[in-house]
């Protein structure tokens, strides 16, 4: 029952990494076939995070190559967003689309530039680790683990860098909060480029080590490192990036002094509040 002063709720489904995944065969396969008694749909908006592929239909079912058209999905009669870290890029370099965007209906896409598949979100707190095993049981699990040493569990990380930690969960709560004014109010939201590929569809980067394009948190219009989202095509790095921090002379040529650099991290934080990528309180 609804309580007396609230209107009929809106339900979103969202989910991140292999429940994004999940979310795009839903769309494929099983948004059309499930509806209200009213024949709407069930769902009012979905919002995929680090899910940019579709999974296979069961467990006897074959994956579905990366390359296949279907992994391009149709637009339906609800919103959907999908936001991808760098670090899905060797997963959406093949899965990517045009953004179709209606009134209350579309399909579109973000790439967020320089971070990796898990969505970092304060500076300088450790991240919550609820859902990680130890170390040590995922090492005796087989898992390529950056940094583990030995033969079998190579160091993917390289040298002078550390696991990247960028920080980007301001724009997932971004995307959910553009998800639902597009659900309820029909306002339209933002749209941007995507990261910059090459011929061979490489992730084109600056001076610095940054990817090109995308979403960019002011990590990456005011750099103090280089970021990489995934260290290989699949498996642990898949799904682990790197940060590599720029010299002391890189540093002194972008900013003179310390003013400098505070000014310019303000002001890329400004653009993100002005363009409705992130909340007042994030930024």
């Amino acid at each position: 029952a609804i309580l007396p002063g609230f209107g009929k709720p809106r339900v979103f489904m969202a989910g991140v990494s292999q429940s994004a995944i999940y979310i795009r065969t839903w769309l494929a396969g099983f948004h059309d076939r499930t509806r209200t008694p009213g024949g709407k749909p069930v769902y009012d908006g979905y919002l995929g995070i680090v899910g940019p592929a579709m999974i296979r239909i069961n467990q006897c079912a074959a994956d579905m190559p990366l390359e296949d058209p279907m992994q391009k999905l149709t637009p339906l009669d609800a919103p959907f967003i999908s936001i991808s870290s760098e670090g899905e890029m060797w997963q959406g370099r093949h899965t990517r689309q045009r953004d179709v965007i209606g009134r209350r209906t579309g399909i579109i896409t973000y790439e967020v530039t320089g971070a990796s598949h898990r969505a970092f979100d304060v500076p300088g707190v450790a991240p919550d680790t609820i859902s990680v095993p130890p170390l040590p049981d995922m090492i005796k699990a087989g898992m390529q683990m950056p940094g583990s040493g030995g033969a079998a569990m190579p160091n993917l990380i390289p040298a002078g860098a550390k696991p990247n930690d960028f920080i980007w969960q301001p724009m997932v709560r971004g995307a959910f909060l553009n998800l639902q004014k597009w659900s309820r109010e029909g306002i339209r939201p933002p749209r941007a480029l995507g990261i910059a590929l090459d011929a061979s569809r490489e992730i084109r980067r600056d001076a610095n080590g940054n990817a090109l394009g995308g979403l960019r948190m002011p990590y990456i219009d005011a750099p103090v490192a280089a970021h990489t989202g995934y260290l290989t095509a699949g498996g642990y790095g898949g799904v682990t990036g790197a940060k590599s921090p720029l010299p002391p002379q890189a540093l002194q040529a972008l900013y003179p002094n310390s003013a400098a650099y505070v000014a310019k991290f303000n002001a890329a934080t400004d653009r993100l509040v002005a363009g409705r990528w992130i909340s007042t309180e994030d930024a």
